[in-house]
């Protein structure tokens, strides 16, 4: 009976020759492609040992590309859902997301008449629960939308509240914190990296309009969903949906956003694995051939022809370890015509944490209000 060839730390072949560590791993990978066995005495020859390397190696490469390719397809697509009960249970989280116990509701920053409000993302009828916060002025057409981010939830942002009350956004603004697709109270569905999350926001707009009459809007939003609110301008559908509905965007704040998906995804990849790039390709590969959009469609300079005519505010850090500044800075410097854009860019604070920074908030706040004061109640630009 034959048996597979041993390998170890140091071995030696049948002449007696040591082999090195390389070589131990590239047997191990040919052992693993061809199930190979010796019949006698297990020994193998240096013809054979050359064909299992030339042959073997190949395959075996491409069999781990084919599982990291798929592995990266699954990555981007899906994220595990963090429902807000988590939050609430664990104190690391809560402090992360600047929660003192007890801050369970928007009520702990002073909005006592919030609602919790479910409707259905179309066209895939995803269930979507939200916060909605009326403006004292019950008879205005202007909302603020506060979007959280990937793997995340609406809890996260939910300090934003008490920024906009400071600001006196909130006495002719109604504020909706939507729980996007697969997080918070929202159900369980795949997103590709904003491309969904657009079909969440919009569905969000639709209702405000069809409940309460607001058709006027200002997206605050945080990482993933800065690059959703590019794509429902970019996709051909979802823009229609506004127009057929009547809904207007007037104004747009950025805060650490996502602004190149391909290159971010690379990032991460490399940095939980420590893979070159090529390894990881396959995942692009395989999302491309089953998604209605290539993944680098997803950059901020490709998309932002189509919301050029928006205000826009960015806030972004230069110590952000998710969506990296030097990401960042190559996307802003393709886009040809930035002059509707206040780019504010600070050397400390996390990811969609820079507002709570002590080193900024006087800062972040300060621009905001200004960004505010000049376009909230301006027209919804043309």
């Amino acid at each position: 009976m034959g048996q597979l060839l041993a390998v170890g730390p140091v071995s030696h072949n049948c002449e007696g020759q040591g082999r090195g560590r390389a070589a131990d791993y590239a047997l191990v990978s040919a052992n693993f492609a061809f199930f190979l066995v010796e019949s006698k005495t297990g020994c193998i020859k240096t013809d054979q040992m050359k064909k299992r390397l030339l042959y073997g190696i190949p395959v075996s490469l491409a069999l781990i590309w084919l599982l990291l390719g798929f592995y990266g397809m699954h990555q981007i697509k899906h994220f595990e859902r963090l429902s807000l009960q988590a939050v609430l249970d664990s104190p690391e989280r809560m402090q992360s997301y600047g929660m003192q116990p007890g801050m369970t509701d928007p009520s702990a920053y002073g909005a006592t008449d919030f609602q919790t409000v479910h409707y259905v993302s179309t066209p895939d009828g995803v269930q979507l629960e939200a916060w909605y916060i009326p403006a004292v002025q019950k008879k205005t057409r202007d909302c603020v939308l506060i979007l959280h981010g990937r793997g995340t939830n609406r809890l996260k942002q939910m300090k934003m509240i008490g920024l906009l009350r400071e600001l006196g956004v909130h006495r002719d603004h109604c504020i909706l914190l939507p729980d996007l697709r697969n997080s918070g109270g929202s159900a369980e569905a795949e997103s590709s990296l904003g491309w969904d999350f657009a079909e969440d926001i919009v569905s969000s707009m639709e209702t405000l309009k069809q409940k309460w009459g607001h058709d006027r809007f200002v997206l605050y939003a945080f990482s993933t969903s800065a690059m959703a609110t590019g794509v429902l301008h970019y996709r051909p559908d979802l823009k229609e949906r506004m127009k057929a509905g009547g809904l207007a965007i007037k104004a747009l704040v950025f805060d650490s956003p996502l602004s190149n998906s391909e290159a971010n995804y690379y990032f991460l990849a490399h940095k939980k694995f420590g893979l070159p790039d090529f390894v990881m390709a396959g995942g692009i590969t395989f999302f491309g051939w089953q998604a209605p959009f290539r993944l680098d469609e997803l950059r901020l300079s490709h998309l932002y022809p189509a919301y050029q005519h928006l205000p826009l505010i960015i806030f972004q850090s230069q110590q952000d370890q998710t969506t990296p500044y030097s990401i960042f800075e190559h996307e802003y410097a393709q886009i040809k015509d930035p002059a509707h854009i206040q780019l504010h860019v600070f050397e400390a604070g996390d990811h969609v944490r820079i507002y709570q920074n002590p080193l900024n908030t006087a800062t972040y706040k300060s621009k905001l209000a200004a960004f505010f004061q000049a376009h909230l109640r301006a027209g919804v630009p043309q």
